[in-house]
C-alpha cells in the first residue's frame, strides 16, 4: 500500500509555485521589468495614419514628439486639407497639430 502523501507535499509536487497569484516570484518581476512595449509614439503614428487613410490623405508623412503631430505633404484638394485638421485632433492621445500640408 502507498504511502499517504499530505496535501502540502501533493501541492509542492505539482504546483510550481502556489501563491503566484498573489506576489510575484524573483523570475517574474525580472520578466514584467524586460517586457518591452512599443513606443507610446509608434502606437500614436499608426492611430494618425489609419484616421488619415479615412478621409484618403494617408500617404502624407507623419512626425509625433509625445502628443504633438506634424503633418507634411501634399493632398488633392481643399475638402481634403480641412478635414485633416478635425480628423487628427480628434485622435486620443494627439495634444498639438502642426499642419503643414499643402493643396497641390
Amino acid at each position: 500500500m502507498p504511502a499517504h502523501r499530505t496535501y502540502d507535499e501533493i501541492i509542492a509536487k505539482t504546483v510550481p509555485d502556489p501563491d503566484s497569484s498573489f506576489r510575484p516570484n524573483a523570475h517574474q518581476r525580472a520578466d514584467a521589468l524586460t517586457r518591452v512595449e512599443p513606443p507610446r509614439d509608434e502606437q500614436l503614428a499608426a492611430t494618425v495614419q489609419e484616421a488619415l487613410r479615412e478621409i484618403g490623405a494617408d500617404h502624407l508623412s507623419i512626425d509625433i514628439d509625445g502628443g504633438r503631430v506634424t503633418l507634411r505633404g501634399a493632398v488633392a484638394d481643399m475638402h481634403t486639407w480641412r478635414r485633416i485638421d478635425a480628423v487628427v485632433r480628434n485622435v486620443p492621445g494627439v495634444d498639438t497639430l502642426d499642419n503643414r500640408t499643402h493643396v497641390g
